[in-house]
């Protein structure tokens, strides 16, 4: 899935308790305020995934199938840019 940052719900627009639970959103407004030089735009590349219930450090299969693809996104994404 490819989306503009826009378009991505922010789930924790609400709830900011701690810098560990807090969105893109959130940290690029807090870098906009510190004066970071930050992108106009944001695209984000995600993988969707079913909801888990258990924590691991290796990919389930099916993220792992879906990683070459979302690669190639990015690719040809960062390609764009590149050319432009």
């Amino acid at each position: 899935m490819v989306s503009n940052l826009d378009q991505i719900p922010n789930y924790s627009a609400f709830h900011i308790s701690s810098a560990h639970d807090s969105s893109l959103q959130n940290a690029l407004k807090m870098g906009m305020s510190l004066g970071a030089r930050l992108p106009d735009e944001v695209v984000v590349v995600g993988i969707c995934i079913h909801p888990v219930h258990d924590f691991s450090e290796t990919l389930s299969s099916a993220v792992a199938k879906a990683v070459p693809e979302a690669s190639q996104i990015v690719i040809e994404l960062l390609k764009k840019i590149i050319i432009q």
